[in-house]
């Protein structure tokens, strides 16, 4: 006779998500290996090789302009694939150009923006992404900065903010001397105006951005850390003393 007696619920811990050996950020798919790297090896052992599906060479029109456009107006996507136990190579090619491609993702980006920055945030509260990420920074991540540094794009990126950047201290006044950023860094005891850290590298940050035509002058300028004058950007913040109560203002 079946027993219909109820059995105990037993909580089970969170799922972990086990990750590849060859590429650690991503999951393992089989013999601890990662999709990419699994079909390789699967492939090798098989002793096939993947078959390339050519790209349609005709020309199509954008579904969202309408235009006709050649082929390679359109991004190609190529997905590893297996039918009938013999891999092969699936191209797929995006129903739109890559201007109207583009303006999408710029607009999903403004529409989700604030969830982006929620997601990011929750992610780099887990100690273990934080390790992750410094992990991948300080080894190929380096590489990869280093070899963008060294491109063409970069350089003239650097030299457009670089003029935009004197254009706008050219519209904005500047009335700030050495002497009242020297009487700044003492009012501050050499620390940042924003977090309070010490013994770091001290530079000098405007309240008011420059990008938003903020003065150089002893009423805009506190000193701050790299990371805070990083991570503020183009936004105000308020010092964690205001300028207007320091002592040496009032002597």
């Amino acid at each position: 006779m079946a027993c219909y007696k109820r059995r105990a619920y037993i909580p089970r811990g969170p799922r972990i998500k086990r990750m590849a050996s060859c590429h650690p950020n991503k999951p393992h798919r089989g013999l601890e290996l990662c999709a990419s790297c699994y079909w390789t090896f699967e492939r090798r052992r098989r002793g096939v090789q993947p078959i390339e599906v050519p790209n349609p060479t005709e020309p199509k029109a954008c579904a969202e302009c309408g235009e006709v456009k050649e082929s390679a107006e359109f991004i190609a996507r190529r997905r590893n694939r297996v039918k009938d136990g013999k891999p092969y190579v699936y191209v797929n090619t995006s129903r739109v150009c890559k201007p109207c491609e583009y303006k999408q993702r710029v607009q999903f980006d403004i529409e989700h923006r604030n969830l982006q920055r929620a997601r990011n945030k929750r992610r780099w509260e887990n100690p273990a992404y934080r390790a992750w990420a410094k992990q991948y920074w300080d080894g190929k991540g380096k590489d990869v900065r280093e070899r963008h540094w060294k491109t063409e794009k970069y350089k003239v990126t650097v030299a457009r903010n670089g003029a935009k950047r004197r254009d706008r201290l050219a519209q904005s006044s500047h009335t700030l001397t050495s002497s009242e950023w020297l009487q700044l860094l003492n009012a501050y005891e050499r620390s940042c105006a924003y977090c309070g850290i010490r013994n770091v590298r001290i530079v000098m940050d405007h309240v008011v951005p420059v990008s938003k035509l903020g003065p150089t002058s002893k009423e805009n300028v506190v000193p701050a850390c790299d990371h805070c004058n990083s991570k503020k950007s183009d936004a105000i913040w308020e010092p964690l003393r205001p300028i207007h109560a320091l002592s040496w203002q009032s002597q």
